[in-house]
């Protein structure tokens, strides 16, 4: 509920975000404007029955062009299980769709293990909506509400 609440209230990119933007010294997110935002936003992934649902879907603009940002908000919660931990459990299409990930990514399936699954899903999401909308820009934020930096390592 804390990103909703956040987000909902700043009605464009809250001052904490806006800063990271701004202090990041990449061009693009200088002058960034939020174009459009969705809650609760789901990208249909390759393998499985479930879609990666992010927090937030932003279709923004900075120096002219389009940038695809999935946000992730986080208080306490972790991030889930790690691919190794997530392909232990049972289920089909794993492969096929660890596959995709890693491709779309350009990481190589066997190194990932250590990786928290949702963090990997989540970015590759950024990555298809933003070809979906051509945008060149991708983002994936993690907006943490956590005063003890909470998963952070992760």
């Amino acid at each position: 509920m804390a990103p909703a609440y956040c987000w909902q209230e700043a009605e464009d990119f809250p001052p904490e975000v806006r800063q990271v933007f701004s202090s990041s010294g990449i061009d693009v997110f200088q002058a960034i404007e939020m174009l459009v935002a969705f809650p609760e936003w789901k990208v249909p992934l390759p393998g499985g029955l479930h879609a990666s649902k992010s927090d937030i879907f932003i279709l923004a603009k900075g120096t002219g062009q389009l940038i695809s940002i999935m946000v992730e908000g986080k208080v306490s919660e972790p991030f889930g299980d790690t691919i190794a931990g997530w392909k232990a459990q049972p289920g089909r299409g794993k492969e096929a769709r660890l596959k995709h990930l890693c491709d779309l990514l350009g990481l190589n399936p066997i190194s990932v293990n250590h990786i928290r699954y949702q963090l990997l899903h989540r970015t590759a999401s950024a990555l298809i909506e933003a070809k979906k909308f051509c945008a060149p820009n991708a983002v994936m934020l993690v907006h943490s509400f956590s005063r003890e930096d909470e998963w952070f390592e992760d």
